[in-house]
């Protein structure tokens, strides 16, 4: 399962979503009781999303793919509350339902998903600390802790009962899971550009990661918007 997971990954970032999701699609026929499958079929309809993110047609489809790894995650903890699989996947759920509330600038769902999916993640990395892709969501939470009140000010109250965040604790996070994460490293590439280009507007460090992302799925409109926005933005600095 984890080299059919492995091969599909990419096939997300060269939007090749309906190729992407039918291999997803295999995968949970093959193994119904694992939630990787049911996972990485709402990362499909995330990316959809991003594609546009005004359109919120996908919107329900996305949480009802969240509610049913959450529910296949909750069976196998159901049994076995220590796997730490389960933990991950649950984790990582909650804070991707998450991070669509934050687009949609449902500050309190996302605060409260962002919480439970990070004390989540934590959990399965003290279990298994093996598995380098929880850097990515310990990163995710740490940056957007502090940068998303920072931003947004009207979320700072709804915060005050969670772990203070860290962007520069976070950027580590996210570096260290561009470089060990097994099927994270793509996405925590993907943010780490984010975080450059938008929020430290430090295009410098943006440009050869939207380079390297750029090459590597040139079919994906998002890098290469991207990747062209940095090397404007170093012509006008």
């Amino acid at each position: 399962m984890e080299k059919k997971i492995e091969n599909a990954i990419p096939l997300i970032y060269h939007c090749k979503f309906d190729e992407a999701e039918c291999n997803f699609d295999s995968i949970k026929k093959n193994y119904p009781s694992a939630p990787e499958g049911y996972f990485f079929s709402a990362m499909v309809t995330y990316w959809r999303i991003l594609m546009d993110r005004e359109n919120k047609q996908f919107d329900e489809k996305y949480f009802l793919q969240i509610e049913k790894t959450i529910e296949v995650c909750d069976k196998i903890l159901d049994t076995n509350e220590n796997d730490a699989q389960a933990i991950f996947y649950k984790g990582g759920s909650l804070g991707y339902r998450g991070r669509l509330e934050v687009h949609r600038k449902n500050w309190f769902s996302a605060v409260s998903n962002g919480r439970k999916g990070l004390s989540l993640m934590l959990e399965a990395y003290e279990r298994d600390k093996e598995n380098t892709d929880t850097y990515l969501g310990m990163g995710l939470y740490q940056y957007y802790a502090e940068a998303i009140p920072e931003e947004f000010p009207i979320v700072k109250p709804l915060m005050w009962f969670l772990p203070d965040g860290d962007k520069k604790q976070g950027i580590d996070f996210l570096t260290k899971a561009t470089r060990q994460g097994k099927f994270t490293n793509i996405e925590a590439t993907y943010f780490l550009l984010q975080i450059y280009f938008r929020f430290e507007k430090n295009y410098e460090k943006a440009l050869p990661v939207a380079d390297k992302l750029h090459n590597e799925f040139p079919e994906n409109p998002m890098f290469k918007r991207i990747y062209n926005k940095c090397k404007e933005s170093l012509k006008n600095n």
